[in-house]
């Protein structure tokens, strides 16, 4: 099911679920505390995610008719979540 985009961007964090679940993600442990436990993924894995389903998203808006306007408003909410969570 390549179209999460569309349904996850109405979900609160759904995105990071989705994303954390299709990746190859690096447990990282904070060596100060040992408690704190994140994750490292590669550019080219977020990239590679991102692109495959932005680009079904894009035919699924065009099979169904969805404004250029409203494929836009989605695409950014997804991309200004990703960049949010790389800045974390």
């Amino acid at each position: 099911f390549p179209y999460w985009f569309h349904v996850c961007t109405r979900i609160e964090h759904s995105l990071r679920m989705i994303f954390t679940m299709l990746t190859d993600l690096k447990p990282v442990t904070d060596i100060g505390t040992h408690d704190v436990v994140s994750y490292q993924f590669s550019n080219d894995d977020l990239h590679a995610f991102l692109l495959q389903r932005l680009e079904a998203m894009d035919r699924l808006h065009a099979r169904y008719g969805f404004s250029e306007a409203e494929n836009l408003r989605i695409t950014e909410l997804v991309m200004n979540y990703f960049a949010s969570l790389i800045a974390e």
